[in-house]
């Protein structure tokens, strides 16, 4: 075999080992699951999918809710809604918002200030905790876990 034949078996060998694994590069993101955890200084949801999360947040009021609206996503948590009753938490509720996006509904019993980091397997939710953030702009996350730590510009609360 020449050298062009052993590229083009290379590259047919890559492509379909990606195939096999389930790993295309148009394949959309799946919000998977959904954990609660109480904290002393707040709640913490975390959410989890496939792959790096593209999102957008909103706080909204009447009532309080915090909208997460995942794109190119599809929802395949299972469980749901949620009742967790862990201040100020009531509710956790999902479903496929519009082709392409997953909507993860976080229902509030007050207006609280909240954090969204990202993450290259989800994302992190914290309500109650210091100064909110994460407004309602999209956020993409990189592909490594060096950027976790960084903190999304503050958000404004809902006017009334």
């Amino acid at each position: 075999m020449n050298r062009r034949a052993w590229a083009s078996l290379g590259l047919a060998l890559a492509l379909w080992a990606r195939a096999a694994a389930g790993e295309t590069a148009d394949a959309p993101v799946e919000l998977i699951d959904v954990s609660v955890q109480s904290r002393s200084d707040g709640v913490r949801v975390d959410v989890k999918t496939s792959g790096p999360p593209r999102y957008r947040s909103e706080l909204m009021d009447g009532p309080y809710r915090l909208v997460l609206d995942f794109e190119d996503a599809l929802y395949h948590w299972t469980v749901g809604p949620l009742a967790v009753d862990i201040d100020p938490v009531k509710t956790i509720r999902g479903g496929q918002f519009r082709t392409n996006v997953a909507r993860l509904v976080i229902e509030l019993t007050r207006e609280v200030p909240y954090r969204v980091e990202a993450h290259s397997r989800g994302v992190r939710v914290l309500l109650g905790t210091g100064q909110a953030s994460a407004p309602a702009t999209e956020a993409r996350v990189p592909p490594a876990d060096a950027a976790t730590n960084e903190e999304s510009p503050p958000a404004r609360a809902p006017r009334r």
